[in-house]
């Protein structure tokens, strides 16, 4: 067990599995050793609750934001701060890394989604939305964003080719200028693409997930969360893409298996509060 004293609202493993992140209630960051629970390093620096953190950089920076828009990345191995800005658009709901190339995704309430250099901490783009980001997640290679407004997702194509997007897009009507893949009108507050980047997991208020095939966002499967009312506010592929792991309130988690068909799913018992963050290990 890690042990916090306060809750702990997101953890990632390590893209090689040996470490573990937290954050915490208390504004500080933890890197735990897999096998145990004392931790290597306490990152210092957030006043305020830390709403999201995770790896980047290939494991060599850890990315962390408060509930104030604060953003801090840090050397891994040394836990110096290597930058630090500030998203004007308030508190940001969820980040996420590709995995090689040091880009960073945040997505803030007012609807702002920034794509940061994590090497630099420079902002890359703006992207903005009308509704608040509610989770989002880079494809592996850095090429594509999934982001959920609620009541929309979006695919966004963050390359085209070997060339990055626009570098500026502060305008809300500027959303054309985006190359936009596809959108699906389906009400979710948590996303997650497959290690392949070929699959795409919503889920939404009524017991549903739905698997989307992340090139043209058509629906491949509809899977069904039997008894009580469950809402995922997170969701995780395996690395072998057998399971798709869903937490939500209150106190759901479930395992679903997705080599059958149809996909049955299993509910986790024992959980006494919200599921608000979890990691498989690489392996």
């Amino acid at each position: 067990e890690f042990g916090h004293r306060q809750p702990a609202r997101s953890i990632r493993f390590s893209r090689s599995g040996l470490e573990l992140v937290s954050a915490c209630h208390d504004g500080l960051i933890r890197v735990f050793p897999r096998d145990k629970g004392v931790p290597r390093l306490t990152l210092k620096g957030f006043a305020e609750p830390v709403q999201s953190v995770t790896f980047a950089e290939d494991d060599r920076l850890i990315a962390a934001a408060d509930k104030n828009g604060l953003l801090r990345f840090w050397d891994t191995e040394s836990g110096i701060v290597r930058s630090v800005v500030q998203s004007p658009g308030g508190r940001i709901y969820s980040l996420s890394a590709s995995q090689t190339d040091g880009m960073v995704a945040a997505g803030d309430r007012s609807g702002y989604l920034r794509i940061w250099d994590a090497g630099q901490g420079a902002r890359s783009r703006i992207l903005a939305s009308e509704r608040p980001v509610s989770d989002l997640k880079l494809a592996a290679s850095g090429s594509d964003c999934f982001v959920s407004f609620e009541y929309e997702i979006l695919a966004l194509a963050l390359r085209n080719g070997d060339q990055h997007a626009p570098a500026e897009m502060p305008n809300r009507s500027e959303w054309t200028r985006v190359p936009i893949r596809w959108m699906s009108h389906r009400m979710s507050k948590s996303v997650a693409v497959s290690a392949d980047s070929r699959v795409v997991a919503i889920g939404d208020g009524f017991n549903q997930i739905a698997l989307l095939d992340a090139e043209t966002g058509t629906p491949t499967r509809t899977i069904s969360i039997p008894g009580s009312p469950f809402f995922p506010h997170c969701m995780a592929f395996s690395s072998n893409q057998d399971e798709l792991l869903a937490g939500g309130s209150p106190g759901d988690l479930a395992i679903i298996d997705l080599r059958n068909e149809p996909a049955v799913p299993k509910r986790i018992e024992g959980v006494v509060s919200d599921v608000w963050q979890f990691a498989f290990t690489p392996d």
